[in-house]
């Protein structure tokens, strides 16, 4: 910082800070581009210019399952029945060997078993949505829009802002601005509003799922087969429709391997993961203002940062890309995070991952299943029987039964409390645009 502040002049087009309201200092203009932005560094070879970045984010969908208890379905039964009819029709009047069976029902019970066991579907979830702002502090951009001046004018107003990202003492007539302190900047027409945060967390809203449950195949001894029941066929008159006592050979009813309908939502699952912080890539450099009124001193400081949105071909005599040359700072794909300690250091990133488990616990809940019924074959016994003339008499003979569902069986289970998972990378870039940060040479 040896060279004369006195000899030094601004360049049109060079953008600093300025945190006082009122007017705008003479000869400078509001850089509106930057409004509700924070602003990167480009890149070299990069023009500024281009916007970027997202005001939230959430994380991708992400499957995971948990262990189940109890894991078998453990011993139940189930009610149901089987129902048909085949009929044949003997006529009216007269009286011989016969008997009957209207429609009827054979009721059906599964005997108890213990076979099978429990699954949960892994299940993808999505968390909500969290601002990418990281704690800022806005803050009115200007331009300087006038021409080389008389070096016995000021074209720095007073109270103008710069970026200082050294750890030298500040050389007057500037002076250390602590009101940005741990704060990045954020464009704005109005200086002083704060918001944001360095960090945030994944609360439980938006994270409430469900894992369906499921019974494997298992199956059930028949028991009770007797028949139940009676009616009647069409509209005529039927006499001595006597259930007639008949049973079905056990091992004509399948239960089938598998159950139907056999899964459960167990619902909830509402978790959060640890706190993530969210800071962008950034650069920590003092605010410094300039404090004098004394209209001979114009010139910035060496070594300072200020902003660039034109080309970099048309980067002013006397500064540079800061890009870590030629003894600069390197601000590329940086932000800047004002600051008074740890000058000149980094930090941030564009990505975080939720790294650490998101254990959980589901509600317990009952996996309801059947079982199919498939036909099975008997042959009704012949009896006695008498009929009036003009009534019909209708007797079952060999027949069979079509295929029916035993009733919903109910078994309680409980996801455990497991389910860790992480998340992928997922960008955290606030809603930004890129300038070039050009230092003063020595």
């Amino acid at each position: 910082m040896s060279r004369s502040l006195r000899s030094e002049k601004i360049p049109t087009n060079i953008i600093i800070l300025y945190a006082e309201s009122g007017c705008l200092p003479l000869c400078y203009s509001a850089v509106n581009s930057v409004n509700c932005k924070f602003l990167r560094g480009v890149n070299t070879g990069v023009c500024p210019g281009t916007c970027f970045g997202a005001s939230t984010h959430t994380h991708t969908a992400f499957c995971h399952t948990h262990t189940i208890c109890p894991t078998t379905a453990g011993s139940h039964t189930h009610p149901g029945s089987v129902s048909g009819l085949t009929v044949q029709v003997l006529g009216g009047g007269g009286s011989g060997q016969g008997g009957g069976m209207t429609d009827h029902t054979h009721p059906i019970t599964l005997a108890a078993t213990n076979s099978g066991t429990f699954s949960a579907a892994p299940f993808s979830h999505t968390h909500d949505a969290i601002s990418n702002n990281p704690s800022y502090k806005t803050v009115r951009h200007i331009k300087y829009t006038g021409t080389l001046i008389s070096l016995r004018k000021r074209s720095l107003p007073l109270y103008g802002l710069l970026m200082y990202p050294r750890t030298n003492a500040i050389q007057l007539p500037f002076i250390g601005d602590t009101r940005y302190d741990c704060f990045h900047g954020r464009g704005s027409s109005l200086s002083g509003c704060t918001g944001g945060s360095n960090t945030h967390l994944h609360s439980s809203a938006g994270t409430c799922h469900v894992h369906f449950i499921t019974t494997s195949g298992h199956t059930h001894t028949v028991s009770t087969i007797n028949p139940a029941g009676g009616g009647s066929v069409g509209t005529s008159p039927l006499v001595n429709t006597v259930t007639g006592t008949h049973t079905h050979p056990v091992g004509t009813y399948a239960t089938g391997s598998s159950p139907t309908g056999g899964s459960n939502s167990n619902a909830t699952g509402s978790h959060a993961h640890c706190t993530i912080n969210h800071e962008p890539p950034y650069l920590i450099a003092r605010m410094i203002k300039y404090n004098s009124l004394n209209p001979r001193v114009v010139g910035i400081l060496n070594e300072v940062l200020v902003e660039w949105e034109c080309t970099l071909a048309t980067i002013p005599t006397g500064f540079q890309l800061a890009d870590g040359t030629n003894n600069t700072v390197d601000a590329r794909l940086k932000f800047i995070k004002f600051k008074a300690s740890c000058i000149g250091t980094t930090g941030g990133s564009s990505t975080h991952t939720l790294s650490c488990s998101g254990n959980h616990t589901h509600a317990t809940g009952n996996v309801l299943h059947k079982h199919p019924i498939t036909g099975a074959t008997g042959t009704t016994p012949l009896g006695a029987f008498s009929a009036p003339p003009g009534s019909i008499h209708v007797k079952c003979l060999s027949h069979s039964h079509g295929t029916g569902l035993t009733a919903d069986q109910s078994t309680s289970v409980t996801l455990n409390t497991t389910g860790a998972h992480t998340h992928g990378a997922q960008c955290h870039l606030p809603v930004s645009k890129e300038i070039a940060f050009i230092e003063r040479l020595k």
